[in-house]
């Protein structure tokens, strides 16, 4: 087969952010759109019944119409909604928090903002679906979780919260090895030049 696959390359981030904090609360970072195909029903489940722990969740992306709405009247005081941001500011974003949610219905074939977490030291907490469940060895460098739950999400998260060791000793399991970066994409993209132009030049390979 001459068919070749490579990630979406990750930006220059190279996980850089700042360990999180041991003491609470526990922030945790939603990336990406936040739509219904992205876990947005179950993302809004989990807000809900976590209101009162020492949990922060941040959103970092474009809601979709009503969902700001939605989540100014469920009133979640410890819901930070920060927009869209910058692949190349996604680093400085991300420092101090420990945990990500990628809670996807829909078997997403790569998913870039998982590098992203990756490459920032969070551990990922993601659906077991396509790629996410693919990409990610459960309790070594994140957690698989059921599709469209949030009950699952809620244990692992008030686990997580009293055992900060537990994070720390996984984010040791974290390189760059997990994700595809610029460099290591441009090498690939030239090679693969490299390889048409010597089969396609007069006299190459055919």
């Amino acid at each position: 087969s001459r068919m070749r696959i490579m990630g979406v390359p990750a930006g220059a981030n190279s996980a850089t952010a700042a360990p999180a904090a041991a003491a609470p609360p526990l922030k945790v970072a939603i990336l990406g759109n936040f739509t219904e195909l992205k876990g947005a029903r179950a993302l809004m489940e989990i807000f809900f019944l976590m209101r009162e722990c020492p949990v922060e969740f941040h959103i970092l992306g474009r809601l979709d119409d009503g969902h700001r709405e939605a989540l100014a009247a469920q009133g979640c005081r410890n819901v930070v909604v920060h927009g869209p941001y910058d692949n190349d500011d996604v680093a400085r974003r991300l420092a101090g928090m420990a945990v990500s949610l990628h809670l996807s219905v829909w078997p997403e074939t790569y998913c870039l903002t998982l590098s992203e977490a990756w490459q920032c030291g969070l551990i990922p907490i993601v659906a077991d679906i396509g790629a996410l469940g693919e990409r990610v060895r459960d309790g070594v460098n994140g957690f698989k979780v059921p599709v469209d739950e949030s009950g699952p999400v809620v244990d692992l998260l008030e686990t997580l919260r009293l055992e900060p060791e537990r994070l720390a000793r996984m984010r040791a399991n974290i390189d760059a090895s997990l994700y595809v970066g610029l460099d290591e994409h441009c090498r690939w993209l030239a090679g693969c030049y490299a390889e048409l132009v010597a089969r396609h030049a007069p006299g190459g390979e055919t």
